[in-house]
């Protein structure tokens, strides 16, 4: 059964129409029901009708719904930008050649055209510079206007430029690759666009507030001549800024199209009234939004309750002592999530899940701490207290901080100190080096585990050495997070042997967490960043770390920023249906941390 507002949606005739569709809306359904609607009373032909989501599942979903509905299956076409037109790519003949860029052969073009424009090969920096790459391409900036927040600016101009060099060399595309070809096809072949003009009559884009200015255009091209474009979405739940998603492409709906309807799905049916109540106080803090009415469908207060704890430690604890009441009380595991702004606030939680043995998974790999280049750095230091040395512990830290080194020196895959001032016979300085480091490391094997972790930081100058290749103090802070991490781990260890055990049981455990993430997901809790959780629903939702540079996040130093940031918040206490749990922590490593701003927003409706 239709709601008034939903059954407006659903039979909107031709021409634009934008959708504003709230979380638990129902704006599936909607378009599931629109679909039916345009082939059973508007009499399009289904393989005319194209259906755009964001992600596969999504896609998936929608299909599946609307085959349940129809009672069979039709030719409508359901895919994400990128499926789409990859299809649309492969039909013509100067793409046939082409190969689709998989993961791990990505990051190796990107690693040797990094080295090759003589910028840091480091995991942290290759990933910003894919971000940077794909920011580029999806906003369609012009390179010599681009600002890069991480590097110089000629030097992300080099990278890109060899990047894209060296894939045509190849005759290969990355994803991004799929939108810009496809952009550059519709403008330059007129027999391409009209072919996919007359292919697709009427186009149905879900999410739209996740559009970015590249597909945007795509789109419009596409919907021309009639503009049968029907786009649902959310500007409130609008945060995929950092992938070029610009929730103002909705604002400039009307300019594009004259005249557009724009309609709004004015029932929320997931929310009880205290957590939709809390939600739309927030949100309304925002300035730039469209001004909706939201109505709570669902019967019941539910119950939001905002929990202050001392430190991580007290904040496990009460999350898992709130997880085993709830589930006393009669819930299932996977009524469960649990929601957090990045993954490096949840190895507690995860080792606190396998402690108490309640069942987990994990939506999104976890980038292991336990293999961010300052620890394995820290290790190689630590290995180096055996007998023999291994060459790839030694290239690590030879020059970690500078002692002039060379690798050539290490002739053999393990080898001794003896072995390696041998090498530097003619060279008495570069032998007193070595035997100072010698001394300092079996110094180092006489020291506990925090003491010894000290020790490489403070005696051997490794922090000094990363002080000075930080590029500011935010990057040096987030270096420290891994020794301070390392030392934790390290804390019950009598030798530097008992640290590296330690340590590779953290590893292991990580790894194994992120090679199951795929398993069955009933019966378990779910473990989500807040990004991950936006298009789901559970009974229970716990946000972790409710705290100021956290949530929001200390990036935001805009207007702009904040209210994405709002945004983000939003999307996480939407997510619940029953109960929400906001948690802030007081204090983290001895700093004083304080709650959130968006408490405060949300404060007169927790009374």
């Amino acid at each position: 059964m239709l709601s008034p507002s939903q059954e407006e949606a659903v039979c909107h005739g031709s021409g634009p129409c934008l959708t504003l569709a709230g979380p638990g809306s129902g704006k599936t359904y909607v378009l599931t029901r629109r679909i039916q609607h345009l082939i059973t009373k508007g009499g399009v032909p289904p393989e005319q009708i194209l259906v755009i989501t964001f992600t596969k599942a999504a896609a998936l979903e929608m299909k599946e719904r609307f085959i349940g509905l129809m009672g069979q299956e039709y030719p409508v076409v359901f895919g994400t930008f990128h499926s789409v037109f990859y299809g649309m790519l492969r039909r013509e003949p100067g793409f046939r050649t082409y190969r689709l860029l998989d993961h791990k052969s990505k990051q190796a073009i990107l690693k040797e055209t990094a080295y090759v424009v003589k910028m840091s090969c480091a995991e942290d920096d290759l990933l910003h510079m894919e971000q940077e790459i794909s920011y580029i391409k999806n906003t369609m900036v012009a390179l010599a206007e681009y600002a890069s927040p991480y590097f110089p600016n000629e030097k992300i101009i080099k990278l890109y430029e060899h990047y894209e060099a060296r894939k045509e060399v190849y005759h290969l595309l990355d994803y991004d690759d799929l939108l810009v070809k496809t952009r550059e096809l519709l403008y330059k072949d007129p027999s391409f666009l009209s072919k996919w003009q007359k292919r697709f009559s009427y186009l149905l884009l879900d999410e739209v507030q996740d559009m970015n200015a590249l597909q945007f255009e795509i789109i419009r091209l596409l919907a021309l001549p009639d503009n049968n474009l029907f786009a649902v979405g959310d500007d409130d739940q609008s945060i995929y800024g950092f992938r070029g998603a610009r929730p103002d492409l909705m604002f400039s709906f009307e300019n594009y199209y004259p005249g557009v309807k724009i309609l709004q799905l004015r029932d929320n049916y997931r929310c009880k009234a205290r957590i939709l109540q809390a939600s739309l106080a927030l949100i309304s803090h925002n300035e730039i939004r469209f001004t909706k009415e939201i109505l709570g469908q669902k019967e019941g207060k539910g119950n939001l309750e905002v929990v202050s704890l001392a430190d991580k430690k007290a904040e496990t604890a009460y999350l898992m002592q709130i997880l085993k009441q709830q589930r006393t009380g009669g819930k299932n595991w996977e009524d469960m999530a649990v929601l957090y702004r990045n993954h490096a606030q949840i190895g507690s939680v995860i080792e606190a899940l396998q402690d108490e043995k309640i069942p987990f998974y994990v939506k999104d790999a976890v980038p292991n701490p336990y293999k961010h280049f300052v620890m394995l750095d820290l290790i190689a230091y630590l290995r180096l207290g055996s007998p023999l040395l291994h060459r790839p512990d030694l290239f690590r830290i030879m020059n970690r901080p500078d002692r002039f080194l060379q690798r050539a020196s290490v002739t053999r895959e393990w080898t001794t100190f003896e072995a390696w001032k041998h090498f530097y016979q003619d060279q008495p300085g570069m032998q007193r080096t070595i035997e100072k480091l010698e001394g300092d490391i079996n110094f180092m094997r006489s020291l506990s585990g925090p003491a010894a972790i000290t020790f490489i930081c403070k005696r051997l100058g490794y922090e000094a050495f990363l002080k000075k290749q930080a590029r500011d103090d935010a990057e040096y802070q987030k270096w420290q997070e891994s020794i301070g991490l390392l030392k934790e781990t390290a804390k019950n260890a009598k030798t530097t042997g008992q640290i590296i055990e330690q340590w590779e049981i953290e590893r292991d455990a990580i790894d194994r967490i992120n090679q199951e993430k795929s398993l069955d997901k009933e019966g378990k809790v779910g473990l989500y960043t807040l990004h991950g959780a936006k298009g789901l629903e559970f009974d229970t939702v716990f946000i972790l770390d409710c705290n100021e540079t956290i949530l929001p996040s200390k990036k935001a130093d805009s207007r702009e920023k904040i209210e994405e940031e709002r945004r983000l918040f939003y999307v996480g206490m939407t997510r619940a249906k029953e109960n929400l749990y906001l948690l802030a922590i007081r204090q983290e490593q001895g700093k004083k941390m304080h709650p959130s701003r968006f408490l405060k927003e949300i404060e007169k409706v927790q009374t």
